[in-house]
Formats: structure tokens, sequence, C-alpha cells
């Protein structure tokens, strides 16, 4: 049998026999499930202009002690609705963005007793440009204008 033969096999054989090797090791690590019932769901529904919801929206959660530090993130449902149990009374803020450019910023001020119906809102920030993405749409303007007078020069 020749040497490239040999080597061909053996890796046919490491291949078959690599899945096995390893099932112990996957099987080790279970999963599970249990309810919890906790009574402080505090739960925001995000939704555009229209009304329509902001769903799988990324959603990042901000405690009142940091708002350079997540807290917690995720995704909202298909309703545009995300849930968390805030540890704390005091300002929490979300940011939300769909990835397609909208963005919201809520703060949530959440009461002494942790209670969702004692939570109020407020909106900051919204789906408007800001004069940065104004000046940089601009500047992406302005470089495909130069860019093809160039082109057209090269060629003439």
């Amino acid at each position: 049998m020749s040497s490239g033969a040999l080597v061909s096999r053996l890796i046919c054989t490491a291949l078959l026999v690599m899945p096995f090797a390893f099932a112990g090791s996957a099987l080790a690590h279970g999963t599970g499930f249990r309810l919890v019932k906790d009574p402080r769901p505090l739960a925001v529904r995000f939704y555009y202009t229209g009304g329509d919801p902001m769903g799988f929206a990324q959603v990042r959660v901000y405690s009142p002690e940091s708002d350079a530090i997540e807290y917690q993130n995720g995704r909202t449902d298909g309703q545009g609705i995300f849930a968390f149990c805030p540890k704390r009374p005091g300002e929490w803020t979300l940011m939300v963005a769909d990835g397609m450019g909208h963005k919201v910023r809520a703060v949530v001020q959440v009461g002494e007793g942790l209670n969702p119906a004692q939570a109020t809102s407020r909106q900051g920030g919204g789906t408007k440009p800001g004069w940065l993405e104004i000046v940089a749409g601009l500047s992406l303007l302005m470089n495909i204008v130069l860019i093809s007078g160039y082109l057209k020069k090269k060629k003439g």
C-alpha cells in the first residue's frame, strides 16, 4: 500500500471515530428549564411611529448605577415587547436598535417597591437622524461626485 493511500485511510478513520470520541463530553452537559415566579418583570413595548411593533430589535439595559456598563441585553419579541427584572429603584435606561437605523432611548423610573405599576417612562432620542449622520451622508455623496468626475476625466 502506498503512503498516500495509507494517509488517506488514516484521515477517513479519524473522521469516523472523532464524533464517538467526544460523544461522552457532549452528553455530560444537559439542559433543562423551570418556571420562575418573579412578581416583578417590567415589560416595555417598542414601536414605530405608525404603530407597528419593533419586532426582534436589539435591546441594551443600563442600571441606575452605570450608563456605561450593560446590565442586561437581548431582543424584543415579535410584538416589540421586552421584559426585565430591575434589581433596585431608580432610572433604568433601555437602548433599542432595529438594525435598520431606527433607535429608541427609553428611560424607565422604577419606584421603591420595584412594582411595574409604579414605573413611569420618558422617551429620548428617536428615529430622527442626528447631525453626525447628516454630515456623514453629505460627505458620502460628495465623495461619489468627486470620484465619478475623476473617472470621467481620466477616461477622456
